[in-house]
């Protein structure tokens, strides 16, 4: 109580007086996750209180749900610096800070997001920022000493992700549509934006695709992988066979022209593809953070068109960290390149339930050969957009795990 009591006098009271609420989440709006129309009449309960949408989609409450009052703390040149990863975990990494910037080297991390924060000589945080890590480059944030940061007065600033303690239940219902139940912290914004996803969507052949994990709901990718594409070699110790230049422009088209659409951007132009005959592995296991895709003719390899496989994070087993995708080398057909490649990301079963889609799988006896399309179908663009804006261990029918809610941007 006395630091705070101390940054009273430092900021003055009229300054106080000026800072906002954190908590103004008495507002939103609710929309269809797949046309992105406003969805109207829909009942949205939040602590405890309930509204309905209007007719263009927004709701409002009276009062904010919740008021914490807010401080701003001035930086200092006594700072001591670390960076954590967006799990909330402190990692390593070099760090080098200059009069405004703090240059991390995490070249042996993976790619993805990366928070910096600076204590001051007491612990207390007085500055957080973010920032992304492409490949092996590295992430300079900016930590101008001018610069006020600001922060709950109970303390819990954090990496500006909040104590789980402080998300409250947020359910929407309305006609036409599954329940969406999900957690919210005010905190993160003013405005809640949630989407709502349509009854007439195969829901049973999604859960089929990308929601049947033994650790309970959607597992995906949180940041994009790199590739390693094998053109010879050894993988295990598994003779790999050379693959032709039509099929690795095949799989570099799938890489760079198709994940990017089924998964929102997540694998994008910063993707990195690598070639080689060396695949970045430690005792036949994929580094974390790669995808390695190799061709093989040995049947005792690749019994079938294709596979794929997946490293899970041993904290996390929502989260994929490592994946393999096997190809026939002596046969081509784009929709099994696309469907494995797709299935590497988080797709990880074949449905029997959707026979438009590239993971329509033909895999009991007496099935007779489905002729797929090489591209995604409607509805194979629908499940990846439902997969890919809902945070791991999402639940069905439209149910999120609170653990997970605050680890991601969209919901």
């Amino acid at each position: 109580m006395g630091k705070k009591a101390g940054l009273f006098k430092t900021l003055g009271l009229a300054a106080l007086l000026s800072l906002p609420s954190i908590a103004k989440a008495q507002q939103g709006y609710i929309s269809d996750l797949f046309n992105e129309d406003p969805i109207s009449g829909a009942t949205v309960e939040y602590g405890g209180r309930a509204t309905t949408t209007d007719d263009n989609g927004y709701f409002h409450f009276d009062n904010p749900v919740n008021e914490n009052p807010v401080i701003t703390i001035p930086s200092n040149n006594e700072s001591s610096y670390s960076v954590y990863n967006v799990l909330g975990r402190n990692v390593g990494g070099n760090l080098s800070p200059r009069e405004n910037i703090v240059t991390w080297n995490g070249s042996n991390y993976a790619s993805g997001m990366y928070f910096l924060v600076a204590k001051d000589a007491d612990g207390n945080i007085v500055k957080t920022s973010k920032g992304v890590k492409f490949g092996s480059e590295n992430i300079n944030f900016p930590v101008n000493l001018e610069e006020k940061v600001v922060t709950h007065s109970s303390g819990k600033g954090g990496i500006r992700t909040q104590s789980l303690d402080s998300f409250d239940e947020f359910i929407v219902n309305a006609p036409g549509y599954f329940e969406r139940f999900t957690f919210v912290n005010p905190g993160f914004g003013d405005l809640i934006n949630e989407t709502m996803v349509d009854s007439s969507f195969n829901m049973d052949a999604y859960n089929q695709v990308s929601n049947r994990s033994l650790h309970g709901g959607t597992t995906r990718w949180i940041y994009s992988p790199n590739f390693y594409v094998m053109t010879g070699g050894i993988f295990r110790d598994w003779a790999v066979e050379v693959p032709s230049q039509a099929q690795k422009d095949s799989v570099e088209s799938i890489i760079r022209n198709d994940l990017p659409i089924f998964t929102r951007g997540l694998v994008n132009e910063n993707t990195m593809i690598e070639y080689g005959q060396n695949p970045p592995v430690t005792n036949g296991i994929p580094d974390s953070s790669y995808v390695i895709v190799f061709w093989s003719n040995d049947s005792e390899v690749i019994d079938n068109l294709g596979w794929h496989s997946e490293r899970m994070n041993e904290n996390n087993r929502n989260i994929i960290q490592a994946g393999v995708v096997a190809l026939r080398g002596n046969a081509y057909y784009r929709w099994v390149y696309l469907q494995e490649s797709s299935q590497v990301m988080g797709a990880r079963n074949d449905t029997r339930l959707d026979p438009t889609s590239v993971f329509y799988g033909n895999t009991q006896e007496g099935d007779t050969i489905v002729v797929h399309d090489d591209y995604y179908s409607e509805s194979d663009l629908e499940y990846g957009k439902f997969l890919f804006t809902r945070a791991p261990g999402n639940q069905r029918p439209d149910t999120d795990v609170r653990r997970y809610v605050e680890i991601m941007g969209e919901r």
